[in-house]
């Protein structure tokens, strides 16, 4: 099946510049899919995204749409919807007026904007404020108007750069209700832009992530926490995200810094880094572990607390239920079974698939 959206070696490479901006990104998108691209500030999403809307041209590479190249097609004629965090909402016109706006400059016949009007209001829940005045409304209601704007034209892909980044946070999880409401109820195609790791879990169907201008890993949102293929990925994503701890592998011990970690495992000797998942550590007594040190600090958050454990010099965290927590200065051990461990080519920094590991107990 042919994809929605397909970047092809796509780069982009600003004159004067470096390093790439953006260095061959390969990625698709299916039809009615939501995809989150992920990543820091600088990581080049939003030059990706420029250059999808025709906003940006590409150095290299080949945009498609419904199979058809767009790269060198005008943004106008692209037929690609793009919303920015900062609403872009006509102040001094009423809603309808600002829904309006993209059929009235392509000429569309009256009766035909009164109608796609009507039923996008109907969609946003906003049939009750066409007349209002669109700087009269709240956040929530201005960023309706921006993506209603860009839904009236019938977009073949609806993107979204940072859309909910200006408002507070009810109204950013109203959004977020209201953005999976619409994805589902129209089966629209979403490339959504952001920072923000919750908002990417939970409104994408999967996840690009995206780190100096190059894709580090794409992958169902239900699985990417679990599966990271990078170090970076397993850095970046995760609250707290994985403790990494780059070291040696040699005859059955792990070493990084002054930590040494007897381990059984199927991989050769060599550089290697160990990524421990905090919410699959459990506390123990400090003679059951081989993974041992002082409890740092003890952060509640809720219905959880996040331990910092100084175990030979290296911070590890661990996750666990805030009447569980230990006390500041205690010295435990920290169980690790196996599924709480990932391991990394300590030279290529990616996952080593199949590769089985498993933190033993001093003997």
């Amino acid at each position: 099946m042919t994809p929605k959206l397909a970047l092809k070696s796509v780069s982009k490479r600003y004159p004067g510049a470096d390093v790439a901006a953006v260095e061959g990104l390969d990625l698709e998108v299916g039809a009615g899919e939501t995809l989150a691209l992920l990543g820091p500030s600088g990581c080049g999403k939003s030059t990706t995204l420029n250059m999808i809307v025709g906003l940006e041209h590409p150095s290299g590479g080949r945009i498609e749409i419904d199979g058809r190249d767009v790269t060198n097609i005008p943004a106008g004629k692209r037929n690609v919807g793009l919303v920015f965090q900062d609403y872009a909402v006509f102040t001094s016109m009423t809603v309808r007026q600002n829904l309006a706006f993209g059929l009235s400059v392509r000429r569309v016949a009256r009766a035909e904007i009164a109608r796609a009007v009507g039923e996008v209001a109907e969609l946003l829940g906003m049939s009750d404020r066409l007349e209002a005045r669109a700087g009269d409304l709240g956040g929530s209601q201005m960023q309706r108007v921006a993506i209603g704007r860009t839904l009236v034209t019938r977009p073949a892909i609806l993107l979204l750069d940072e859309p909910l980044s200006n408002l507070e946070s009810a109204a950013r999880l109203a959004m977020r209700r209201e953005l999976r409401r619409l994805q589902k109820e129209i089966g629209l195609t979403i490339v959504y832009v952001t920072h923000d790791q919750i908002e990417a879990l939970s409104l994408a169907d999967r996840i690009a992530v995206m780190q100096a201008g190059r894709l580090r890993q794409v992958e169902a949102a239900t699985r990417i926490l679990s599966r990271p293929a990078h170090t970076f990925v397993a850095s970046f994503l995760g609250e707290p995200p994985m403790t990494l701890l780059a070291g040696r592998l040699s005859g059955g011990v792990f070493e990084t810094g002054g930590l040494c970690l007897p381990v059984r495992s199927d991989l050769p000797d060599g550089r290697l880094t160990l990524g421990l998942r905090p919410q699959g550590l459990v506390p123990c007594g400090a003679a059951d572990s081989a993974l041992a040190g002082t409890v740092l600090h003890v952060e509640p958050r809720g219905p959880e607390a996040v331990l910092t454990v100084n175990c030979g010099g290296r911070k590890v965290k661990a996750v666990v239920p805030p009447g569980a927590a230990p006390a500041p200065g205690q010295v435990i051990g920290l169980a690790v079974p196996p599924g709480a461990v990932t391991a990394f080519d300590g030279d290529t920094n990616l996952r080593l698939h199949g590769s089985r590991i498993t933190l033993g107990v001093p003997a």
